[in-house]
């Protein structure tokens, strides 16, 4: 009501209140096309009502809980944007836009759940690429979007209250940083924040290496590969190659080779089944390559075994 009489040349509210919301009063005035700044504070929780007023023009927002002085140099910068005449500090955000950073964060969450670093680092970077220095409230708002992303991955792997609760810390640091040191702290965070998903998933999957081994001798006959074993899994290849490694002391590989051996071993001592026979069964398609893997495994060739078996 007050809008419809009276003019101003900025208005601060909460993006969510009892009877008008932020959001309706930066809707208002955008599509009235008044000459008024918004500025909207929020808590965490209300992220996905700050990113609607984007497409408002709010010309910025302050993260609750903020120091007073948070208040006071905002509104500085408000005053400054009004001398100059200058447009709102967040520009109208298109579908198309809000498509791409959507995208990036997706495939970051992907990165994140299959430990692909190095895949990880280069979406981080081509984020950072895509939104440009003149855009920082727009990098912020992708990054306040991506931490809720990640949260929700460690979320699924039973986040607790408490965990969540300091998480939240993270997000106040990102809302500090200055354009400087957006990169690098959004690359520390979300490798914190890995580190507490690998946490909760030993704590979910300690009989994780008990599953590789039983998948392993349950299809001895197949083609079994780190990519196979991966996918099953659900893990990114390097990351299950240095956790088994890490947790039995041998590689994968050295893994199935020995148990395609060992089953071999008690194939010739138990069974009449012919080399080709035996060396398919355990999963070599080469007899000869068989054969030779066999030998130097046991020191005596398949015959001189069965002799003394």
């Amino acid at each position: 009501d007050y809008l419809e009489t009276k003019e101003a040349d900025v208005i601060l509210s909460d993006i969510r209140m009892f009877q008008t919301s932020g959001l309706e009063v930066a809707r208002y005035v955008y599509e009235k096309k008044l000459d008024t700044m918004v500025c909207l504070f929020s808590g965490y929780e209300d992220f996905n009502y700050a990113r609607e007023a984007i497409k408002y023009g709010v010309c910025g927002y302050i993260l609750k809980p903020f120091k007073p002085q948070e208040l006071i140099q905002k509104f500085k910068d408000i005053r400054k944007d009004l001398d100059q005449r200058a447009p709102p500090a967040f520009i109208y955000l298109s579908g198309e836009d809000w498509h791409d950073v959507k995208v990036h964060i997706e495939k970051t969450a992907y990165f994140i759940m299959t430990h692909d670093f190095a895949a990880l680092d280069a979406a981080l970077k081509h984020l950072f690429s895509e939104l440009s220095a003149e855009r920082e409230n727009i990098i912020h708002f992708a990054l306040f979007m991506l931490f809720e992303r990640v949260l929700d991955l460690a979320r699924d792997e039973g986040l607790a209250l408490e965990q969540e609760q300091s998480l939240t810390g993270m997000l106040q640091e990102l809302h500090n940083a200055n354009q400087d040191q957006l990169a690098d702290l959004t690359k520390e965070v979300v490798h914190r924040v890995i580190d507490l998903i690998d946490n909760l998933r030993f704590q979910h999957n300690t009989l994780l290496v008990d599953r590789l081994t039983a998948f392993i001798k349950a299809h001895i006959s197949e083609t079994i590969s780190l990519d196979t074993l991966a996918q099953v899994f659900n893990f990114n290849p390097s990351y299950l190659s240095r956790r088994f490694k890490t947790e039995t002391g041998c590689t994968l590989s050295e893994y199935i080779n020995r148990i395609r051996l060992e089953q071999a071993m008690l194939l010739l001592r138990t069974t009449d089944q012919t080399m080709r026979q035996i060396a398919t069964a355990v999963g070599y398609h080469n007899e000869k390559y068989f054969c030779r893997c066999f030998k130097n495994y046991t020191g005596c060739t398949t015959q001189e075994y069965k002799r003394k078996a």
